[in-house]
């Protein structure tokens, strides 16, 4: 990915555009201005300077901001009751989000422009989850789109509560078959049919009386779904949902993540080859959106000497019976997680990068957004992940941000600040060089 900065051309400008244009439009705009000159034209509406000034600073690749993200994810829940093996919510979460730490994230909620519901864990089991909705409606501002990634299997008794205050909809349904669906998800054998049902009350609803709904699908591939996939996406067609997310496996830097990791990579699938040319053709037809990368699926999950080691010595393969009659994994048990509230972590650790292989041949600039327009709390340590793939920058130890202190000595950490410098101006740590192209 080459820099997206773009010449200014003052005689072009158009201030209403700053209020009113999205997407590419409104970052052909942004850049014709400086920093200053945006928060001065757009000073009588804070929320819509930070988005904008955030998009400047994005495009001339700062490595030190002065606004707030504005694609923030809270966690709601860090526990689960599916139980994917790629996924440890289920075995490791250990709580829900309190309604007083909603209030202590209010600086970086009121400023955000998306909300995911998301996190580590399924959102819809939050037992007071009609209390959260109320809180967050407080917080705010009345243009953020908020979204809720859910399984889905919930979906239909919370729908009422959602759709007062939720546009977006995403359904991680990860198979097509019952059969599939419980080998992957664990939800029961009679739970795919349910969610499916769910997903075409929400589209019927969207199609008569509430356009604004968008309803996606997302399928994370591994070996034991790879066969659906091309059925998954045929699926979203009929359905006719919004867009369709194929999402490829987190890369690793060695064993131990989610249960069993090393018998999930799609390609390890004996007809890897002819499943993917067969998801390929679907995606060719299909008249719904498909966002992922193909070609990622068979991108190594593990760098090459962890592979060998694999194939040389394999791993034994868990039970998921077993970890959940020993109740491994679980921690936090005072439910207000583990560092505790205002510590801050942003100090070189030991555990300096080791992954150096360039899988999509990338160089700098690569104009990763991550750093700049997204907030990921996924769990209850309250850790700020650096993106959807990173769970802490390489050399340094994780960053933590609760609400307890100023938001900006975690959002300009030196943590931060050297993954923004290294994305501008090269050279590109060992998970940057390895993130599948997704987003």
């Amino acid at each position: 990915m080459t820099s997206l900065a773009i010449p200014r051309v003052p005689d072009s400008r158009n201030p209403d555009l700053l209020q009113s244009a999205r997407g590419p439009a409104l970052e052909r705009e942004v850049a014709k201005y400086t920093r200053d000159e945006l928060r001065a034209l757009l000073r009588d509406d804070p929320w819509r300077a930070n988005h904008v000034v955030n998009l400047r600073e994005f495009l001339s690749g700062e490595s030190v901001l002065t606004t707030y993200p504005w694609d923030v994810s809270i966690p709601i829940a860090d526990i689960c009751n599916a139980r994917c093996p790629f996924c440890t919510s289920w075995f490791q979460g250990t709580r829900c989000l309190l309604l007083d730490e909603v209030d202590a994230l209010a600086p970086v909620l009121r400023h955000a422009a998306r909300l995911a519901l998301a996190g580590h864990g399924e959102p819809l089991v939050h037992p007071q989850f009609d209390a959260l909705a109320d809180r967050l409606t407080a917080l705010l501002d009345p243009r953020c789109v908020t979204y809720l990634i859910t399984n889905g299997l919930l979906l239909g008794r919370r729908l009422d509560v959602l759709l007062r205050f939720t546009r977006g909809f995403t359904v991680s349904l990860n198979a097509v078959t019952p059969t599939t669906h419980q080998e992957v998800m664990h939800l029961g054998p009679d739970a795919l049919p349910g969610i499916l049902e769910a997903v075409r009350h929400l589209i019927h609803r969207r199609d008569t009386i509430a356009p604004g709904i968008d309803v996606s699908l997302s399928f994370v591939v591994i070996q034991q779904n790879v066969h659906e996939l091309a059925r998954f996406i045929e699926l979203g067609n009929e359905l006719g949902v919004n867009r369709l997310f194929v999402r490829t496996l987190a890369p690793q830097g060695g064993l131990g993540t989610g249960l069993n990791y090393h018998a999930l990579p799609p390609y390890l699938h004996r007809d890897f080859k002819a499943l993917v040319s067969r998801a390929a053709d679907a995606v060719r037809s299909s008249s719904v959106r498909v966002v992922g990368d193909l070609a990622s699926l068979a991108a190594p999950v593990f760098p090459a000497g962890v592979e060998r080691q694999i194939r040389e010595n394999p791993p034994p393969v868990v039970p998921v019976s077993e970890i959940l009659r020993s109740g491994r994994g679980r921690s936090g048990a005072d439910g207000r997680g583990v560092n505790g509230r205002g510590r801050l972590l942003a100090t070189p650790a030991l555990d300096a990068e080791s992954d150096h292989e360039n899988v999509y041949d990338r160089s700098a600039r690569y104009a990763c957004r991550a750093p700049y327009h997204f907030l990921y709390l996924n769990d209850f340590e309250f850790r700020m992940s650096p993106c959807c793939y990173m769970t802490h920058v390489p050399g340094f130890e994780a960053t933590h941000y609760d609400g307890g202190f100023d938001f900006f000595q975690v959002w300009n950490s030196p943590a931060m600040v050297e993954l923004r410098r290294r994305l501008t101006r090269g050279p590109l740590l060992g998970p940057c060089l390895r993130c599948p192209p997704i987003y």
